[in-house]
């Protein structure tokens, strides 16, 4: 089982988005996916009950791996904000560390101040929530790559993010639509980077 967590300590980063998009992505493509949620306000949690479909399933926070990997092929790991993540990261095994970033000098320093701690993991930053033709992201991406790896995706501010969420849905079960594009392009390259260290 491959182990993806999405961590990062700022809050409203999209991890919880991510999470959630990466591992509907990842079961319709077929793949068994699970999800455990370790952030106490169980955003992830609280969009499964909500959600019709079975698929991706969220497993209790405290399930162990061997249980976890029965069922499942790919496992996405949502993060608290705060110390609590970085206790979490020091805890966790994982395969990838996908770090989401908003391009905003707030969400820039904390994202680079993780730098060291999963330095000797396989980890990647996310230009997250990018407001469209905004001179912003593409400042925040020659930043961040800078420090080191960088996602070629950005994830953009989308309506279809909340309110897929408001029924327990994914955006990229809309179909052809930007969200669905651009969660597909970061899946794909999630994928690359689980088998490129």
């Amino acid at each position: 089982m491959k182990t993806i967590m999405v961590y990062t300590p700022k809050g409203g980063a999209s991890k919880s988005t991510l999470v959630r998009e990466l591992a509907v992505c990842f079961s319709q493509r077929g793949e068994r996916v699970a999800i455990k949620d370790l952030d106490p306000q169980l955003t992830t949690t609280t969009w499964y009950q909500r959600r019709e479909a079975d698929m991706p399933a969220v497993v209790p926070a405290d399930a162990g791996n061997k249980a976890i990997a029965a069922n499942a092929d790919y496992l996405f790991v949502d993060t608290p904000p705060g110390v609590g993540a970085a206790n979490i990261l020091g805890d966790q095994k994982s395969d990838l560390v996908l770090v989401p970033v908003r391009p905003s000098p707030d969400d820039l320093g904390s994202g680079l101040s993780i730098v060291e701690p999963p330095a000797k993991r396989n980890w990647v930053f996310e230009v997250a929530q990018t407001p469209p033709g905004a001179r912003l992201n593409g400042e925040a991406a020659r930043l961040l790559a800078a420090q080191g790896r960088l996602a070629p995706v950005n994830i953009g501010f989308r309506v279809d993010y909340p309110s897929a969420a408001i029924s327990g849905e994914a955006a990229c079960e809309y179909g052809s639509t930007k969200a669905a594009k651009e969660i597909n392009e970061l899946a794909d390259c999630v994928k690359k980077y689980l088998v490129k260290k």
